[in-house]
């Protein structure tokens, strides 16, 4: 692992007998001991008919488990002892985290690793979520970043797990005919919260032998069905050819003046260590003299511009310009669209010099070898 010369905390790695990889970090200037559970699992699992399953799982973890059955005992423990918990369901994957006065870490920890042993999936916690999900349905209704995003779903293959719906409200989260809602859950957990698919963090002031022996004692009793099953990749493109070359306008609820150009790439993944697509952004976004900012900004088309932003997964990428316009900009969208366009067409004729990414990445280092230790 490569670290700031400023950094002083201690990192261990390790794997549990049951297949969850830990890493644990020692720091003796955190003002709080915290924990985060990341399960390679989220929406792109739920079940075609069960849209939202997965953000569900993650509402019924917190509602009480076999060794402790009473709900939200974690965030309510948390809340006495100065610290705070939370958890997302993105696509992929789902995380949940916490943190705490040092002092009572160690219980908080076992609070929180029963979430994940034996939930109880109770009939009052299912009803309870079941509404608390239909009221984040309808509070998003007319949220623009939602209604966006749902446009993109409807717009892309539809054999891609992209497509689906993924918050979940009352009609997907109910019984069906001979289907009760609790039976499936409780499968979904089983087949997707198996040990192998989780990671594991700790950062804390305590000794790494006594967070070895804690983690190990709690996190080793997460259930598998078979160590050696792992997830089936991706195979669907996100987009078909006739998703592509397609203009789409959106009114939106609020005054919005953006214009986005999405560029569908495979996985990024393998460029993780040169950092090649993020240097593309820095050479699209830049906004020094001659950039293509400066030239639309001049022409007062655009008030602001950003590349490189997009979704991304196991199997693909978008790479969007983001374009905020000014109504001039947006009277006149074939004068932006073709600028962006000469533009990068000037760059990939261009031999782009080395020294343009030497100092990308030399800035890089720089930040990395300046870093100091942060507080938490």
């Amino acid at each position: 692992m490569r670290t700031s010369p400023n950094d002083n905390k201690t990192y261990h790695n390790f794997t549990t007998n049951n297949g969850i990889k830990v890493v644990l970090i020692h720091s003796e200037d955190v003002h709080k001991s915290a924990c985060s559970l990341v399960v390679n699992t989220g929406s792109f699992d739920d079940p075609i008919d069960r849209p939202g399953f997965a953000h569900f799982i993650e509402h019924l973890l917190f509602n009480g488990n076999q060794k402790h059955p009473e709900p939200a005992k974690l965030n309510e423990f948390v809340a006495k002892h100065g610290g705070h918990c939370n958890a997302w369901t993105a696509t992929e994957h789902s995380s949940f985290h916490f943190d705490v006065q040092h002092e009572v870490f160690d219980q908080a920890l076992d609070y929180f690793a029963n979430m994940f042993i034996e939930p109880l999936f109770t009939d009052d916690a299912i009803e309870k979520e079941q509404n608390a999900i239909h009221a984040e349905y309808k509070l998003k209704l007319k949220d623009d970043s939602r209604r966006i995003q749902q446009v993109h779903k409807e717009t892309c293959n539809p054999a891609h797990p992209f497509h689906k719906f993924t918050v979940g409200n009352k009609h997907t989260l109910a019984n069906l005919p001979e289907r009760p809602v609790k039976d499936e859950l409780i499968q979904f957990w089983q087949q997707y919260y198996q040990s192998q698919f989780m990671t594991l963090c700790v950062v804390s002031p305590l000794p790494i032998e006594l967070l070895t022996n804690k983690v190990d004692e709690l996190f080793s009793q997460i259930q598998t069905i078979n160590l050696e099953h792992a997830k089936p990749e991706l195979t669907e493109n996100l987009y078909r050819p006739q998703d592509l070359a397609q203009f789409i306008a959106i009114k939106p609820v609020k005054e919005l003046h953006k214009l986005n150009i999405t560029f569908p790439l495979p996985s990024i993944d393998k460029y993780y260590k040169s950092k090649i697509v993020s240097f593309v952004a820095h050479l699209i976004g830049d906004e020094g003299e001659g950039s293509l900012f400066e030239h639309l900004k001049e022409q007062g088309l655009i008030n602001a511009l950003a590349a490189g932003n997009g979704i991304s997964g196991s199997n693909f990428k978008d790479f969007n310009i983001s374009l905020e316009l000014t109504h001039a900009g947006e009277d006149d969208l074939e004068t932006v669209l073709n600028e962006v366009f000469a533009y990068l067409h000037w760059i990939e004729k261009q031999s782009v010099p080395s020294y343009l990414y030497n100092e990308q990445k030399n800035l890089l280092k720089s930040v990395l070898s300046t870093k100091k230790t942060l507080n938490h």
